[in-house]
């Protein structure tokens, strides 16, 4: 239990001011949760407004043109004629969904903003679940406020609803262990990942250290079974598609052999990310009959993924160093955009003095590890965070794609300094001279591990 539950015998007659705060911080996560959420879709809506139908990024263009596609025609197509599978499908459809009721450009943007509010309120619920209201109350403005999370719900990208995908099926997850409707949440968590994989398929890992983590705390088959058949329906039925209208069954996108290329390859480097040089490679594609159109999109994207396929296996050992080194890239605190005009020195040094405090705080919980062992819904949260780096690191690494799981750092953090906060107060309490000794038996109990 957090400070502000202890019984008075516990904390005697006197209070110490970090009693006071931590009595506070407790007290207000409610607050704590309405106004965050608040500030997501108030900020977000002036924010969308502001913007308009700026689109600042080649692939706004592109996730706009598919969702207009399928809400007019039905047709999940890049210009109206030729159908692809160039861009996952999650985000596209989300999009068309809301067109189909007329939403504006304007619109369209804000529902990341509902998404990033989502994201907010699945942070609060696990940090009150792993280590209670403190923990709740910093989680939830953390993540509204955090700088990338708000820029990149402003943009056309599948981050804010993969970030709310990821929370819900989390949020879902977590409860199965105990639970009375145990099949439920089963069937909650894998409709959410199976969401999550045809929107950002990299976040695969969410669903695989998901799974075996809910192997090892439930033991019961059938739930298992449940999330991974559930997960597989939506991904299986959008291979399908490709079957019959591609004829080759794409499993995600066709520009997973462009991205596997781009990570490497001669030219790539662990910090480079889009600026990699492939024009040789795209080249040869084109000489062989393979160009850029969705006629060819599946056969380009099996020749550039040979060709990466290829470098790795002649150069191992310079793939293994760049391997290392996209894997630490997932950790920086920005990158170098593509688009030039929206990189500046202070946009950096934002993103720099937020991330590398909170990356910090997560390294000081794993040094803790051993000496304050974290709870299952805790140790869930690190393992994705952790692992999802590796996997990542295969393709290319970029900031951005880092945005969904941001929240499950913030968390852990957020647990971190309230139980900080909470054995600090309990301390003083206990010196002499603050406050009378506690009753037998009435010892402090910190917040437990969720």
């Amino acid at each position: 239990m957090s400070v502000a539950a202890l019984p008075p015998e516990a904390v005697g007659g006197g209070r110490s001011r970090w009693t006071s705060i931590a009595d506070r911080l407790a007290g207000w996560d409610r607050w704590s949760l309405f106004g965050s959420v608040g500030f997501a879709l108030i900020g977000g809506l002036a924010y969308s407004l502001w913007l308009g139908q700026t689109t600042r990024f080649p692939d706004e263009r592109e996730y706009l043109a598919l969702s207009k596609h399928v809400a007019s025609s039905g047709s999940y197509s890049l210009n109206g004629v030729d159908p692809t599978a160039f861009r996952p499908p999650g985000y596209g459809y989300f999009l068309a969904g809301l067109r189909l009721f007329g939403t504006p450009v304007a619109g369209l943007r804000f529902a990341n903003f509902v998404c990033l509010a989502l994201m907010v309120w699945g942070a609060w619920w696990l940090a009150h679940r792993i280590a209670g209201p403190i923990a709740a109350t910093l989680a939830a403005p953390a993540v509204a406020l955090f700088p990338l999370g708000f820029y990149t719900a402003g943009a056309f990208y599948p981050q804010a609803l993969g970030g709310a995908l990821v929370m819900g099926g989390l949020v879902a997850l977590v409860q199965i262990p105990g639970a009375r409707h145990p099949y439920r949440l089963a069937a909650a968590a894998g409709l959410a990942f199976g969401a999550l994989l045809v929107t950002i398929p990299p976040l695969a890992t969410v669903l695989v250290v998901g799974v075996v983590w809910l192997a090892f705390t439930d033991r019961r088959v059938r739930t298992v079974l449940i999330v991974l058949g559930l997960a597989a329906v939506i991904p299986l039925s959008w291979t399908a598609r490709n079957l019959v209208v591609l004829h080759e069954p794409v499993l995600g996108s066709t520009n997973n052999g462009l991205n596997l290329l781009i990570g490497n390859s001669a030219d790539a480097s662990p910090r480079k990310g889009v600026a990699t040089d492939t024009s040789s490679y795209e080249k040869a594609a084109d000489a062989l009959g393979y160009t850029d159109d969705p006629a060819h999109e599946v056969q380009r994207d099996a020749y550039l993924r040979d060709q990466a396929i290829t470098w790795i296996t002649d150069h191992p050992g310079d793939a293994a160093v760049l391997y290392v080194g996209k894997t630490l890239n997932y950790f920086a605190p920005y990158d170098q955009l593509g688009t030039a005009s929206e990189n500046s020195a202070a946009q950096q040094a934002l993103a720099t003095l937020v991330y590398l405090p909170l990356l910090g705080l997560f390294v000081l919980r794993l040094v803790r590890w051993r000496r304050e062992r974290p709870g299952e819904t805790e140790r869930l949260l690190i393992y994705i965070y952790l692992l999802t780096a590796p996997f990542q690191a295969l393709f290319v690494t970029r900031v951005r794609y880092r945005v969904p799981l941001e929240p499950l750092l913030i968390v852990v953090v957020a647990a971190l300094i309230a139980r900080w906060m909470e054995r600090r107060a309990v301390a003083r309490q206990a010196t002499p001279g603050t406050s009378p000794a506690p009753a037998a038996g009435a010892g402090p109990v910190l917040a437990p591990a969720g």
